[in-house]
């Protein structure tokens, strides 16, 4: 303007995106003359957010005789808003790869990771993990450190490797419960930095086992995928109670049998053969094997 200023009131407001209400205000004077068609760095009373999240602000002037008060506010129009982080905030996610199966053999290597999540503006690096592993009675059978050389900043995200997992013998089958916790001396916020789940661990296949509707294996398919996952420590006797079993391939090479046994099933030998046949109640039972190469088994 043509006219001279002097001690304009400057003010700012902060808001939550999405608020109307402001959680913050400063009202401030630019002091002194502030001359016709001049411009002026003036320094704000500074605010510092108390928890990370989205915030917007409005900035605003109140010049004695404003003729125009379209231009007194930045932005013009809404709000300017910004996130606010820690520079380093840790996360244990459920969805590593160990949780994807829920049911895994004893006496057996399982694969052990776990997904960790960066939510800060500074990527992490040499992070402490750890991970336990309780048997059912509730006793720690297992406990690994590793160090996670680097997530990145923004929501970056690694799959960590721990030491594989062998169940123990002694401690038998049921529900194996695992703890995983990752910290760093920057992250400041202990609430997600944990997590758990839980698996099942159950015994290699032994005995007769009944295959048919209702029955521990509904399918062939069921039972031949325990075999090759469980592997067997003994003899198996696979009793089938149905009439009539139809098997069809799940893929369409043509070259694809619609079962196929071929791999190794630990524990399987001379000292624990595996064999299918009729509940002794049947006098025949009927598979039909569909595949588009023709191949049985």
């Amino acid at each position: 303007g043509l006219q001279e200023q002097n001690n304009v009131p400057v003010e700012y407001a902060i808001f939550r995106q999405g608020e109307t209400t402001p959680i913050f205000e400063s009202n401030s004077v630019l002091p002194g003359q502030f001359p016709s068609a001049t411009f002026r760095d003036y320094r704000m009373p500074s605010w510092s957010a108390n928890e990370p999240g989205t915030y917007c602000i409005r900035i605003w002037s109140n010049l004695e005789d404003d003729e125009n008060r379209g231009n007194d506010s930045i932005p013009v129009s809404r709000e300017f808003c910004f996130t606010v982080a820690y520079e380093i905030e840790l996360a244990a996610l459920n969805g590593g790869t160990t949780q994807q199966n829920p049911v895994y053999p004893i006496g057996r290597p399982i694969v052990m990771d776990e997904l960790f999540e960066n939510n800060g503006l500074t990527d992490a690096t040499n992070s402490q993990a750890t991970m336990y592993v309780y048997d059912p009675s509730g006793e720690e059978v297992y406990k690994e450190s590793v160090q996670v050389q680097d997530i990145t900043a923004d929501g970056g995200r690694t799959l960590q490797q721990f030491p594989d997992f062998t169940p123990p013998l002694a401690s038998g089958p049921g529900r194996y419960c695992v703890g995983v916790s990752i910290s760093h001396p920057d992250d400041l916020v202990g609430s997600n930095d944990s997590t758990s789940f839980c698996f099942n661990v159950l015994s290699p296949l032994s005995g007769q086992i009944l295959v048919g509707l209702g029955e521990r294996f509904e399918t062939i398919e069921e039972a031949r995928d325990s075999l090759f996952h469980l592997g067997v420590s003994g003899d198996v006797e696979l009793m089938l109670i149905d009439d009539t079993y139809t098997v069809i391939s799940k893929k369409d090479g043509p070259d694809e049998p619609a079962i196929d046994f071929r791999g190794t099933i630990v524990g399987a030998g001379e000292d624990a053969r595996i064999t299918w046949k009729p509940h002794p109640n049947k006098q025949q039972v009927k598979i039909h094997l569909q595949s588009p190469s023709g191949i049985g088994m």
